[in-house]
């Protein structure tokens, strides 16, 4: 169970900061929730989430010693490229939406060889790809960046430094 002012990491809205603990009433009868501030929203933001059924929605942050071993397992994971777009984009985003970290890290590493490749030979990522990076990254940049106390922009050179080293 997390303290109020713990930072955790919420699946969607990122680095928060616990600022309540408190019973709630839901249809289903009353719960007790962590009531917690999105890091970089306006002050009145808050999301609400039942103690006891978060079901993998909140978890700690990482730490800087986490994170290099996620990078460096990620760097055992083959994300093959699709041909197919649609399929691509359907995989891809299955990946990004599970949201398993080390997944989703060999995911933007592969997408970054990809877009070498092609711009390489002229080319560039379609606009879907191309999204699809973006959200990819957005999943790992602030988490990471909280943990490693770096810019958001600096996490991707960060990770690619250490996968280039693995």
């Amino acid at each position: 169970m997390y303290k109020i002012g713990d930072f955790v990491f919420h699946q969607h809205s990122g680095v928060c900061e616990v600022e309540d603990i408190r019973e709630e009433q839901f249809p289903s009868g009353v719960k007790q929730c962590y009531i917690m501030h999105p890091l970089g929203t306006k002050a009145d933001a808050k999301v609400m989430v039942p103690v006891n059924s978060h079901n993998g929605m909140v978890r700690s942050v990482y730490t800087p010693e986490e994170i290099d071993d996620i990078i460096a397992e990620s760097a055992e994971v083959e994300v093959p490229w699709i041909e197919k777009n649609n399929v691509r984009k359907a995989t891809f985003s299955d990946i990004i939406h599970k949201g398993e970290t080390v997944e989703v890290l060999a995911l933007i590493y592969r997408m970054r060889q990809q877009e070498e490749v092609l711009v390489a030979s002229g080319k560039k990522l379609t606009a879907t790809d191309e999204r699809l990076l973006s959200e990819a990254t957005k999943k790992i940049d602030q988490g990471f960046a909280f943990s490693l106390k770096i810019e958001e922009g600096e996490v991707l050179p960060y990770v690619l430094e250490k996968l280039n080293k693995a």
